[in-house]
């Protein structure tokens, strides 16, 4: 293979990351309020159903969806209790979806990781298609009017930045929040 058809060859696969990206992005901006309806539909492990009203007109929200046996979905969800302990109660509310087919394995890692926020159990998928979830851990942050600022896929040291730099500037007075508030 010639140097100019691996570079034609890197040039296409960096074009189509961008693009599968963009569109990632794209979908998770316009997601309307309606699609947080299934969330609801949903019981934490404890049984409890959870209202909207929780999560939105209040702060920041981060919504997570995670497995247990998933090593990166281990540190992320290990990441939400720091960003727990540290703004749960400057307003930033914490929800994850859990994939785990088995209630028993998810209540075990939550018990073993002692996680306070709240979890959702999603045996069935059903929020798979609606928040067109295509890779795990997935994050959205989301202000307090429930529009999705951003999604961030996977996880790693540049989701850590990331997210600890947009909850900043949502909590922070001033913020975007706080400017919608005004």
């Amino acid at each position: 293979m010639t140097a100019y058809t691996k570079t034609v060859m890197k040039l296409r696969l960096t074009t189509l990351i961008v693009l599968l990206l963009l569109a990632a992005v794209s979908g998770a901006q316009g997601l309307p309020q309606s699609n947080f309806s299934s969330l609801f539909n949903l019981k934490t492990v404890e049984g409890k159903t959870l209202t909207a009203n929780k999560y939105f007109n209040q702060g920041a929200t981060i919504l997570a969806f995670f497995t247990s046996w998933s090593k990166t979905c281990q540190q992320e969800i290990n990441f939400l209790s720091e960003l727990n302990k540290e703004y749960g109660t400057k307003g930033l509310k914490i929800m994850a979806v859990s994939y785990d087919r088995k209630i028993e394995d998810l209540n075990k890692f939550i018990n073993e990781n002692k996680i306070v926020f709240d979890v959702l159990h999603d045996k069935k998928l059903t929020t798979l298609k609606d928040f067109q979830v295509m890779i795990i851990p997935a994050l959205f942050v989301i202000d307090e009017t429930g529009k999705v600022l951003s999604l961030h896929v996977d996880f790693d040291d540049n989701v850590v930045k990331a997210v600890n730099s947009e909850i900043k500037k949502l909590l922070a007075p001033g913020g975007v929040i706080h400017n919608a508030a005004q």
